[in-house]
């Protein structure tokens, strides 16, 4: 059976232990406290889980920190996302993931993405901007090259079907197979 041990009055990360408030039997003897969060909320929670470090609050540690990754760059809202967003996110997967029908014209020929975008939305938005049109998609300009600002651009289906490497340099004409 666990013992009483009084931690009252001690800190654990953000709540401070006042007194116990209850006692349950789950198993052995499970002591309860009554804490205070640095947010001013009061909350029974077990001992255990005060010493063992599981709870660091009332849940308001939790809920400011799950709000700060939801607005990162404010370009996702729930199941929602922007054209832009959706661009970079097909880019890095068809680059890493062997599983996606693309990645052997890209991540399996050694195309890459520069680590600034790689790491983050938010840098590849500010090199590449907002996509001109609907009709505009993500496009390399050197296609042996990776991702990277100096080698991307938003473009028509029209100027990438010319980008792609069918055709011949400068000319119109596709080479058929």
């Amino acid at each position: 059976m666990g013992k009483f041990l009084d931690i009252g009055g001690l800190r654990f990360e953000r709540l401070t232990a006042l007194y116990p408030a209850a006692q349950t039997i789950e198993r052995g003897r499970q002591f309860w406290w009554l804490c205070r969060c640095d947010c001013g909320n009061e909350k029974l929670i077990a001992s255990g889980k005060l010493r063992g470090g599981s709870t660091k609050s009332c849940g308001c540690l939790g809920r400011g920190q799950l709000g700060q990754r939801s607005i990162t760059h404010g370009a996702t809202r729930g199941y929602t996302r922007t054209p832009e967003y959706r661009a970079w996110e097909s880019m890095i997967r068809r680059c890493e993931m062997p599983s996606q029908p693309n990645f052997p014209r890209y991540g399996g020929r050694g195309i890459t993405v520069c680590p600034e975008w790689r790491e983050s939305f938010e840098t590849f938005l500010l090199d590449m901007g907002q996509k001109p049109s609907p009709k505009h998609t993500l496009d390399r300009i050197d296609n042996d090259q990776g991702y990277s600002a100096e080698n991307c651009r938003w473009a028509t289906w029209t100027q990438q079907r010319t980008n792609q490497g069918r055709y011949r340099s400068g000319t119109t004409l596709m080479v058929t197979r």
